[in-house]
């Protein structure tokens, strides 16, 4: 399947997983689970930008491979819209590109580390980063990020968080 997110095609691999039992879709959870803690551990132990950016990315790669883990989609979009941070879009931050990226990157993986481990404490992760990710001024500060569409410009005169 391929699916397309912030103008790119993304391709899913079609599980092959249909119709598990209940305690193999645990198994298959559990699995996610243990790849993106060790990855998204590895991403909390660099000060780097591009140290920390690659296993977060591994860890978001990882996720298409389990598209038939329910919230595995989710933990994609959220994911990688804080990585397009990293490549100044649809904002572009400047000098403060990289540390804005950093910061989110962390809050992203702290959470997900204090999140539990089942279908609906990863449902309540994601759509707490989507809720985080739909104000038109994320990340703050600097540009103006319109989620899902073409941002750019100045806060003007609205508020800081």
């Amino acid at each position: 399947m391929v699916i397309e997110i912030h103008g790119r095609a993304t391709a899913l691999l079609m599980s092959d997983h249909a119709g598990m039992t209940p305690l193999e879709e645990a198994a298959r959870l559990a699995e996610l689970v243990a790849e993106l803690d060790q990855f998204l551990t590895a991403a909390l132990a660099h000060d780097d930008p591009e140290q920390m950016r690659d296993p977060f990315l591994s860890a978001a790669g990882t996720v298409t491979e389990y598209v038939d883990v329910g919230a595995a989609g989710g933990l994609y979009r959220v994911w990688m819209n804080i990585d397009d941070i990293f490549d100044a879009w649809p904002v572009d931050y400047g000098d403060e590109t990289d540390a804005i990226a950093m910061r989110e990157v962390r809050l992203a993986v702290e959470e997900w580390l204090a999140t539990p481990k089942t279908e609906a404490g990863i449902s309540a992760y994601v759509d707490r980063w989507e809720a985080r990710q739909a104000p038109d001024d994320w990340p703050d500060p600097g540009g103006v990020w319109i989620a899902g569409g073409w941002g750019g410009g100045p806060r003007g005169d609205r508020p800081a968080r």
